[in-house]
């Protein structure tokens, strides 16, 4: 064989392990030019390749080949842990191998805003991929928790937790169960409604229950903060003349899925949560009250109002009687 064939050769062998390595290190580069968060799973006992492949179908990496191709040649000290780990899609192959060797296992920021009730917020947990939908209905419904605020299990409400999964940002760490969730959220609900609180709504002759009950509605119906205080007022007020709330919110609530108006059927519709059928509170709250909410519960505003509506900018215009009602209707609702 003569000595330019066995050269060119040479040259062949070293231009395909360059263009090889090339290929290689430009396909270890973010799998994108914009941020997106990826949740992945590496399940335990995963081989390299597995992994490899699992992140590419993610779309966190561009090459399963240049993945394991890094690995082998430089990464053969660390090892890829098992977990729930959130991944920048802007992040290169040697720093996605640094995370999953670090078993910096993810936490995830999830906000719960105040007045959302027991399904949306499942909804809101549902769609981060943190829990079982099913599960977390079926505890929030009958779990065995035991708060001394919360209702006893043979309740008539709709779900035992309702109102008392409280709102606020929490930092979730996957793989929680929805046990462990929903403990943290109850935790958080133990944290803001005081015994000092307690004490208060039993010298107003309301259970804790009533109390959580009464500031659901008043966060449902209150858009502006200063209007909470008074919206308690016209509730407690009716309370304690034994008029019915007359509560939209309660409505809205049987309904399912929020109406812009409702109509004069929707008032009829036969359920103890209906607040213009029947006299005093519903059995259960309605939604989750912030902590602004609990305390216009507490601490209404002292007025001789009984009646209020809602103008098309949030806020409320407020009546004593009946007539002083009915002449705001046709002032403000078309």
């Amino acid at each position: 064989m003569g000595k330019k064939v066995v050269k060119g050769r040479i040259m062949f062998y070293v231009f395909s392990i360059m263009l090889f390595i090339f290929i290689i290190f430009n396909s270890l580069g973010p799998a994108a030019k914009y941020h997106k968060e990826i949740l992945v799973h590496i399940p335990k006992g995963s081989s390299t390749l597995e992994i490899a492949i699992l992140l590419e179908k993610k779309q966190v990496i561009k090459s399963n080949i240049a993945f394991v191709a890094y690995y082998k040649i430089f990464g053969k000290d660390k090892k890829l842990k098992a977990g729930y780990y959130m991944l920048d899609s802007r992040s290169s192959t040697p720093q996605i191998i640094d995370k999953l060797n670090s078993g910096d296992i993810s936490v995830i920021n999830v906000t719960i805003p105040e007045g959302y009730n027991v399904k949306q917020i499942s909804d809101v947990f549902s769609a981060k991929g943190i829990i079982n939908k099913s599960k977390f209905l079926t505890l929030a419904k009958n779990g065995d928790f035991k708060y001394p605020f919360l209702p006893t299990k043979n309740n008539k409400n709709s779900y035992r937790l309702e109102g008392f999964l409280f709102p606020d940002t929490y930092q979730i760490k996957v793989g929680s169960t929805e046990k462990e969730i929903i403990e943290m959220m109850l935790d958080r609900f133990a944290e803001v409604f005081t015994k000092k609180d307690q004490e208060k709504a039993a010298r107003m002759n309301l259970s804790s229950v009533k109390i959580i009950t009464l500031a659901s509605i008043i966060e449902k119906e209150a858009k502006l903060a200063v209007d909470r205080p008074v919206i308690s007022s016209v509730f407690h007020n009716r309370l304690n003349k034994g008029m019915r709330l007359e509560s939209c919110a309660t409505i809205q609530y049987l309904l399912g899925k929020p109406k812009t108006k409702l109509s004069y059927d929707d008032l009829k519709i036969v359920s103890p949560y209906n607040t213009y059928l029947h006299k005093g509170l519903p059995p259960g709250p309605i939604a989750s009250p912030g902590k602004a909410a609990i305390r216009a519960a507490l601490y209404p505003a002292r007025t001789d109002y009984l009646y209020f509506l809602a103008k098309s900018n949030g806020a409320h215009v407020f009546s004593k009687t009946l007539e002083e009602h009915v002449l705001a209707k046709e002032k403000y609702i078309k």
